[in-house]
């Protein structure tokens, strides 16, 4: 094996000074619908945490899966009563 050995504190502090750089850390940018779509998750966590609640038998690798078509599902299932509904009013 060649070669010469390497000081650890001197590679720490190059690899500090490289993830100290722009480039590794994160740019404020403006999030407009932040406040909302917390408030939209706050008013929506009872409801999927009741669904995940009835899949609580399954092994954990399926939840996610099975959840997920469940909440679209529920969310597919509103959207097609709300547009009967809008369909039904302008009919009359």
């Amino acid at each position: 094996m060649s070669g010469s050995a390497i000081d650890p504190a001197a590679a720490r502090s190059a690899a500090r000074h490289i993830l100290n750089g722009r480039r590794y850390r994160g740019a404020p940018v403006p999030r407009p619908l932040h406040g909302v779509l917390r408030w939209i998750g706050d008013r929506v966590s009872n409801v999927t945490h009741w669904i995940g609640d009835r899949f609580s038998w399954l092994p954990n690798w399926a939840k996610p899966v099975v959840e997920g078509i469940a909440i679209a599902a529920i969310v597919a299932l509103i959207a097609f009563s709300v547009r009967a509904l809008v369909n039904a009013r302008t009919r009359s």
